[in-house]
This record gives structure tokens, C-alpha cells and sequence, in this order.
């Protein structure tokens, strides 16, 4: 199965927005990041809840079947990792990438799964 990925520069614009986020707490660079993902893919920008922390202490994301994403902020990432700071970073982002996956499938699921079957029949008869 091949993932269509959105372009570098696209990619490096939502990086650099994650990264700055992590840092600042600024909700506009979220806001961004989750804005040029979901723009890309032609999807509806999740509702984004914010957590101290999660049902264990292994959880750093989740998303529900309603589309709803469950993160926990950088502030308190922050308080609950003993890396340092640039692997925490990269841990949470990686996460929230992680999460949009979850995101852009479950979203997504009915739609593929009838063009597949579309493609699957079409020039048997």
C-alpha cells in the first residue's frame, strides 16, 4: 500500500509549526500544522482535546471513532518525560503525526473501501 505524503515543503511548513508549538504554546503554529495536513488530505480538522495526562501512563494520543483527538499538551509532555528536550520534541510530534494517521483513516475508511470495490469490478463483464 502506498501512503500519499503531502510535499516537502509542505512537510517541512508543518514540521517547523509542530516544533514551534512544542516550544511556545502558541495555538496558532497548532492550528497551522493541523490546518496544511488536513487542506492536503481534503478532510475536516479534528476537534483537538487537550490532556494533563492520559488513562495510562504509556497513552500520549488517542483518537475516537467520533473523530475527536486526544493529546496531551507539550507543557505537561514535557513534565512527564525524563529525555531531554529534543527527544521529547521529536517524540511529540512523532505522536501527534502518529495520531492524524488514526485520524485520517478512520474519517476516510467507507470511502476507500467502496472505491476499491468499484476498481475491483470494474472491466470483469
Amino acid at each position: 500500500m502506498r501512503v500519499l505524503l503531502p510535499g516537502v515543503r509542505i512537510r517541512r511548513r508543518i514540521d517547523t509549526a509542530l516544533d514551534t508549538f512544542f516550544d511556545k504554546y502558541q495555538d496558532g503554529d497548532f492550528e497551522t500544522a493541523l490546518t496544511e495536513i488536513c487542506a492536503f488530505y481534503q478532510l475536516p480538522k479534528p476537534r483537538v482535546i487537550w490532556y494533563e495526562s492520559l488513562d495510562s501512563r504509556t497513552t500520549m494520543g488517542e483518537v475516537t471513532e467520533s473523530g475527536i483527538m486526544r493529546l496531551i499538551h507539550p507543557e505537561n509532555f514535557k513534565k512527564r518525560k525524563s529525555h531531554t528536550q529534543g527527544a521529547s520534541k521529536r517524540e511529540w510530534i512523532w505522536t501527534f503525526l502518529h495520531e492524524m494517521w488514526h485520524y485520517l483513516h478512520w474519517v476516510d475508511d467507507e470511502r476507500k473501501a467502496d472505491a476499491y470495490a468499484k476498481k475491483f469490478v470494474t472491466g470483469l463483464k
